[in-house]
């Protein structure tokens, strides 16, 4: 009752907003990000003596884009630009391949065997969500032909990161979630040689944390290379602690990678014979720094982060063997959205946990096709930004490169906050006019 209660009053201080609030598009934008930040899930109804859950983002999302639909969408009068024409065929792209992939969730109903009915609806209301995404950036982009500007994005990307911050330095201090989906979990972890604490943050488990902070960090860095302000590296500065306190490696790898992208970004600009030299031994001192202090701090590295924090990241390559001898010729539509763990017990009486691959998981669980579709949808923005970002291709580049690599080493596609703030920011610097060239 208290979550309804919750949802009531704030779907009732959104549509006032909406109503009177000039401003319609960025009040909606900053609710969006609010009901993603508060990751609520709501029951809805019952199967077989089960209830579904709908996430909080899904409902908002609905609730926006009905708030828009009495509103005047286009001024015909007015002329579209070559930028403005160019959005309406990334909109027809995109909404087909998510549609895709969404039809192809909702047909195993019919064809597979659902064990676990939660965790399919899970899966069919994220890609749903997906597309509601892509109808409601696409419209504001064009409504009224205004020309919305991708500042606001990275001013709530702040926000997000400074709450984020916030909340993971009072679990770390007293131990506690304080996340309205489980306010009293500890958050300790007991894999390793002794109990650690690893930080949450508002994703809800320590390698989701870790996977929201390798996607912030090139979001974060690009605005303060942009805008060089002191409130943008301080918010900067308060990202690397919180991944720090993650504990999760792979994040660490990440933005090591996502950094060096950056890095080789700022020293071969502008190459001329003059500064090659400089930024050359720049280069060179800064690697040599690098494995100075690995070398010196190693055993204490290999301590916190294998030893203590606890050496799990050979179950992911056993797990991987495991797919690879079990499964060996799956259907075309996967064995199921969510149903991998029932599935290979069911099958093989194998105990095993998610698939520590989101586009893994992908494959085995949804088929091939929706696999290549989401790769396709990946690859065909990540082309998109890079022609956006003209002159600062690292940005999208880094951006995908760190969300490869932690959403194909941890199980990605159970992190709802994470994926959500990742798809709504990348299709939001897609629709929206990139306001940073100017800089």
């Amino acid at each position: 009752m208290l979550k309804v209660f919750l949802l009531m009053i704030f779907c009732s201080a959104y549509l006032i907003l909406f109503i009177f609030k000039r401003d319609k598009i960025n009040s909606s934008l900053i609710f969006i990000f609010f009901a993603i930040v508060v990751n609520l899930n709501f029951k809805v109804f019952d199967v077989d003596g089960k209830f579904i859950y709908i996430n909080l983002t899904t409902i908002i999302i609905c609730i926006t884009l009905m708030a828009f639909l009495g509103l005047k969408p286009f001024d015909k009068k007015k002329k579209l630009t070559i930028e403005e024409k160019i959005y309406p065929r990334s909109f027809f792209i995109l909404i087909i391949l998510m549609s895709l992939i969404t039809f192809i969730t909702f047909v195993q109903i019919f064809i597979k065997n659902i064990y676990d009915w939660n965790l399919y609806i899970y899966h069919l209301t994220m890609y749903i969500t997906f597309c509601l995404f892509i109808i409601f950036l696409h419209f504001t982009s064009r409504y009224k032909l205004r020309k919305m500007n991708n500042v606001i994005i990275f001013k709530l990307i702040m926000v997000v990161a400074f709450l984020n911050f916030s909340v993971s330095i009072l679990q770390y201090i007293f131990n506690v979630s304080f996340l309205p989906s489980n306010p009293t979990a500890n958050i300790n972890y007991y894999e390793g040689v002794q109990v650690v604490k690893r930080v949450w943050g508002i994703v809800g488990a320590s390698n989701g944390a870790g996977n929201l902070g390798a996607i912030l960090f090139p979001i974060l860095l690009y605005y303060l290379y942009k805008k060089k302000s002191k409130l943008a590296l301080v918010i900067f500065l308060f990202n690397i602690i919180f991944i720090l306190l993650t504990l999760t490696r792979i994040a660490y790898l990440a933005v090591i990678i996502e950094f060096i992208i950056f890095y080789f970004h700022i020293v071969f600009r502008n190459i001329t014979y003059r500064n090659l030299t400089i930024r050359m031994f720049t280069l060179i001192l800064s690697i040599v720094v690098i494995f100075v202090i690995g070398y010196l701090f190693s055993n204490d590295i290999y301590e916190i982060l294998f030893l203590d924090r606890g050496n799990t990241q050979d179950y992911r390559f056993y797990q991987y063997e495991v797919l690879f001898k079990l499964v060996k010729d799956y259907p075309l539509t996967g064995i199921g959205a969510g149903q991998y763990v029932y599935y290979v017990f069911d099958h093989y009486r194998v105990n095993d946990i998610a698939i520590h691959s989101q586009f893994f998981n992908m494959y085995i669980e949804t088929g091939i096709f929706s696999l290549l579709l989401f790769l396709f949808f990946n690859g065909y923005i990540l082309i998109q930004l890079s022609k956006k970002f003209k002159t600062d291709k690292w940005f999208p580049i880094s951006l995908f490169t760190g969300y490869l690599i932690t959403s194909n080493f941890n199980p990605n596609q159970y992190y709802n906050v994470s994926m959500y703030i990742f798809m709504f920011t990348i299709l939001a610097l897609l629709f929206y006019k990139n306001d940073f060239e100017k800089y």
